[in-house]
């Protein structure tokens, strides 16, 4: 719980004070992980979750696509398999953040932008215990 509230408190100040305007562009959700991950249903194949490690490695689907400093390759990953749904008629563009440490609200910027121009929509942070 100590973990996470600094990291909803960055989120939920970025979000209303430190881009207005932008704000509404950005569809950010915060959900729990037991939601996320229920162990109840079969695990969601479609699900995209982008995870943010302490060392600032950046994973999606548990697949290393670079650095929070240098996201063209989770853009690219992305967009290719946004434009493959479509393809097949599947609309899902829905991506999980999972912060395992702090990040700085630049980086957090950074992160969210390159979401929104891959067209991820919602975005949706995990929160933790």
């Amino acid at each position: 719980m100590k973990k996470i509230v600094p990291v909803l408190i960055l989120i939920l100040c970025h979000i209303f004070f430190g881009c207005k305007k932008d704000a509404k562009s950005y569809p950010i959700e915060i959900v729990d992980r037991n939601v996320a991950f229920s162990t109840d249903e079969k695990s969601d194949p479609l699900l995209l979750v982008v995870t943010i490690e302490k060392d600032g490695k950046v994973k999606l689907n548990n697949i290393e696509t670079g650095t929070i400093n240098n996201l063209e390759i989770l853009s690219t990953k992305l967009e290719i398999i946004f434009k493959d749904r479509e393809k097949t008629g599947l609309d899902e563009k829905e991506v999980l953040i999972d912060l395992q440490g702090k990040i700085k609200k630049k980086d957090l910027d950074r992160l969210i932008a390159a979401l929104k121009n891959a067209n991820a929509n919602p975005i949706r942070f995990i929160k933790n215990r």
